[in-house]
């Protein structure tokens, strides 16, 4: 009996997010008729901070002791379906622009953090009732967060991290030729070669000596930094110099550095659970 309950469950999670993807496929379909690779960049980008939100509040769900309680799980579901925002304005703004031509992506963008959103919680909350009753202390349990983490792993490292780093690259095709593709390859390479340098902290034991914490410590800020300034720059002056493609390239790049941080706190935590 159990094993057929838990196969439902899963059928049901699978047909959901087959729906999901449906609906974001249109919408990104929709997207890139109207505005090419703009247009399917921004739909992109407000789905990144659908799962970017979803994804912060898996890393913070392990550190609230009152966590295991239907409140929290009420406030959970709510801040994944707030994930809907910049889609919700965008909509709004298109109805009193008159954009029509906008409304079908955004409406389609709606619909797909609702389903993805509200599955996830639907599954959650039936994978703790037995025999009718609601066990609480099931809740976002160890093994609940393990599979909950390990999804949002998934979505961050094989489809919006990747995503937006191709976007990064093509963008510095387009603006500067190869030197822009180079650009953008070296500041995107300096994710993995950071890592491996914590790595090698760490392989040698620099925490054990004095100072070695705080040493690692300031590498990774830096290291952060290094990262994610870039970008941001490019950002600021896209504006000031009310450069399209510059804004894009930026946008993209700190996307692409949002879904590393997320990769890399989530495998930090499914790493301490063994």
């Amino acid at each position: 009996m159990y094993w057929e309950y838990y196969f439902f469950r899963m059928a049901f999670f699978a047909f959901m997010l087959l729906l999901a993807l449906g609906s974001a496929g249109i919408g990104a379909v929709t997207a890139l008729l109207r505005g090419k690779l703009c247009g399917i960049i921004q739909f992109f980008s407000k789905l990144a901070f659908a799962v970017a939100w979803g994804g912060l509040a898996a890393i913070l769900l392990p550190y609230f002791e009152v966590r295991h309680s239907f409140s929290v799980f009420i406030v959970y579901t709510v801040w994944g379906m707030l994930g809907v925002v910049p889609f919700v304005f965008s909509l709004l703004r298109s109805l009193k622009n008159k954009l029509n031509n906008r409304l079908a992506e955004n409406i389609c963008g709606i619909v797909t953090v609702l389903i993805f959103s509200g599955s996830l919680s639907t599954v959650i909350y039936y994978s703790c009732i037995e025999n009718g009753v609601l066990r609480e202390n099931e809740l976002f349990s160890d093994a609940c967060m393990k599979i909950l983490h390990f999804y949002y792993m998934l979505l961050a490292g094989l489809f919006f991290m990747p995503l937006f780093a191709i976007f990064t690259l093509v963008l510095g095709i387009l603006r500067e030729n190869f030197s822009g593709f180079l650009k953008n390859l070296l500041q995107l390479a300096v994710a993995p070669a950071g890592l491996l340098l914590f790595v090698l902290m760490v392989y040698y034991k620099l925490d054990k000596i004095q100072s070695g914490c705080f040493l690692i410590y300031t590498a990774i800020a830096i290291w952060i930094l290094i990262m994610i300034i870039p970008y941001t720059v490019m950002l600021w002056y896209s504006k000031k110099e009310k450069d399209d493609l510059q804004f894009l390239n930026g946008i993209s790049g700190v996307w692409s550095v949002i879904f590393f941080l997320l990769l890399m706190c989530i495998s930090a935590y499914l790493g301490s659970q063994h």
